[in-house]
């Protein structure tokens, strides 16, 4: 038999082999394979997992007092897997999780500073995108519309989904119109507009178009109502876009077409009669 001659044995093991054969006995095993001897686990992911899972039984339970004690738990311990590994590659869903127990538990003062950390901290991503929605709803919800606009505008910025991204947009076009910003409203309203497959495009090109109006600029206006008034836009919404166009085209001086859009307010059959009184 040859020998290879680039292999090399162990010392250690040479000697365990060469006793083995001087005393008649099998050699051990090789040390990888002795009995008791365990792979390291990754003791932070353990206890991330261990606070998901109390978290996601908190968001799934029924029973509003037991979700509340499920996530009052989870608190401390997203706590401390955050303290242990700040830069775990979990610690951004961490943070995220961390701050929806903290609002879910009524703990709203220290929810959004957790939301605002994460915004600050990872400036892009998913975490990103619903922590701003969260502390945009809460300004929104407490009418605070020039507060909540910009956290609708990251979201709508940064999130992957579009039911999220198409109501991001629609709410921050709602506080920037509420907020009397006319330009910031109209241009978050033309990305409505222009986003593909955006449930609230017809909102927005009646709100634009009102807008428009607003400002005097009524053959701009009077556009954007006529490209509601199809069989494709929903009644009410059409029946404020024929309302309206009937009003920019009297302001200017059309009176036959504004006559015309009038009368059709009036004969659409089951439209809200507050739109045929305003007629």
């Amino acid at each position: 038999m040859s020998l290879n001659p680039d292999f090399h044995l162990p010392l250690g093991a040479l000697a365990v082999m060469v006793l083995g054969t001087l005393v008649g006995v099998p050699a051990p095993p090789a040390a990888a394979q002795i009995p008791g001897v365990i792979e390291p686990f990754d003791a932070p992911s353990d206890l991330f997992l261990r606070a998901n899972r109390v978290y996601d039984y908190g968001r799934e339970v029924n029973n509003p007092a037991e979700s509340r004690r499920a996530l009052n738990t989870a608190i401390p311990l997203f706590r401390e897997f955050l303290n242990t590994a700040p830069r775990h590659e979990f610690a951004e869903k961490a943070w995220y999780r961390l701050g929806m127990s903290l609002l879910l538990t009524g703990q709203i003062e220290e929810a959004e500073r957790v939301f605002e950390g994460v915004i600050k901290r990872y400036r892009t991503g998913k975490y990103v995108a619903t922590s701003a929605y969260r502390l945009g709803a809460q300004r929104y919800n407490d009418s605070r519309w020039a507060a909540a606009a910009p956290y609708f505008g990251i979201t709508a910025r940064e999130s992957d989904k579009p039911k999220l991204r198409h109501e991001a947009l629609y709410y921050q076009a709602r506080c920037l119109i509420l907020a009397k910003d006319a330009n910031g409203a109209s241009r978050v309203l033309s990305k409505i507009i222009g986003d593909e497959g955006n449930p609230f495009a017809d909102y927005a090109r009646l709100a634009l178009g009102q807008l428009r109006a607003a400002a005097g600029r009524h053959e701009e206006a009077l556009k954007d109502f006529e490209l509601l008034l199809t069989p494709s836009t929903a009644p009410q919404e059409r029946a404020q876009a024929l309302l309206a166009a009937g009003v920019s085209a009297a302001k200017m001086e059309n009176i036959e077409l504004a006559e015309q859009y009038l009368f059709q307010t009036l004969d659409s059959p089951g439209l809200d009669m507050k739109y045929k009184a305003r007629a």
